[in-house]
C-alpha cells in the first residue's frame, strides 16, 4: 500500500465520496477504506464498557478457587465426571468438553475438580456465553 494512500482516501471522503466509491477507485476492500478512515474505532464509552467486560471476564476466570479440601486426584476425577454426566454436553461428533449450567457455584466446583483431577492445558479453555431474550443479563 502506498504511503500516501490513507491521505488520499481521507481527502476523497471529505469531498463527499462514499466508501464504496473510494474502494472502487483504489481497487480495494470497503473494510480497508473504513479502517483507514478510522470508522471502526471505539468511542470512549465503548472502550470503558469493553474494559469493564474484560475485568468481569478475568474475575470469572478465577472463580474456580473453591477450596476442595483434601480430595485426592482420583476423587477429583470421579466427582468431575459425575458433574459432567449430569450437566455436560455429550455429542458423539464433538471433540470438546462442554459443561453447561447457570449455577455459578457448580461451575466453580466443576472447574476446580476438573483442574485438580485432569491437569488440563489452560490455553485450550474457551467460554461460550449465551443470553436468551427471557433472561436477566
Amino acid at each position: 500500500m502506498p504511503a500516501a494512500l490513507p491521505t488520499r482516501i481521507r481527502k476523497l471522503y471529505k469531498k463527499g465520496w462514499s466508501e464504496t466509491a473510494i474502494a472502487s477507485e483504489y481497487n480495494t476492500q470497503i473494510s480497508t477504506v473504513e479502517r483507514l478512515l478510522d470508522k471502526n474505532r471505539f468511542s470512549n464509552k465503548s472502550l470503558g464498557y469493553i474494559k469493564s467486560c474484560e475485568r468481569k471476564r478475568k474475575r470469572l476466570m478465577n472463580l474456580d478457587t473453591v477450596i476442595i479440601g483434601k480430595i485426592s486426584k482420583v476423587e477429583a476425577r470421579l466427582y468431575a465426571a459425575i458433574l459432567y454426566w449430569c450437566e455436560g454436553a455429550k455429542y458423539p461428533a464433538s471433540t470438546a468438553l462442554n459443561f453447561t449450567t447457570t449455577d455459578l457455584k457448580m461451575q466453580k466446583l466443576f472447574l476446580a475438580l476438573f483442574r485438580k483431577g485432569f491437569n488440563p492445558i489452560e490455553s485450550k479453555f474457551r467460554i461460550w456465553l449465551q443470553f436468551h431474550s427471557d433472561q436477566n443479563k
